[in-house]
């Protein structure tokens, strides 16, 4: 339970860009959703995996062209 307040004005709102978009939920005691509110470019958060493996071949070609770029 409780709320959140996002007071975004005058320096703080040019600092940080403001709120594009927003998600507001109501959620019972037992997980379900009772009332969900979406601004109109709401879209979930998309995350891409950071740890990317890359195989030997490919590093020793990375490998490659940083030498030739220096």
């Amino acid at each position: 339970m409780g709320w959140v307040t996002y007071k975004l004005l005058d320096e703080e709102y040019d600092a940080t860009g403001g709120i594009l978009t927003y998600k507001a939920e109501i959620v019972g005691e037992d997980g379900s959703l009772f009332r969900e509110w979406k601004h109109q470019l709401w879209v979930n958060l998309i995350t891409i995996n950071e740890e990317v493996q890359i195989p030997a071949e490919e590093e020793e070609k990375e490998g490659e062209k940083e030498s030739w770029a220096e």
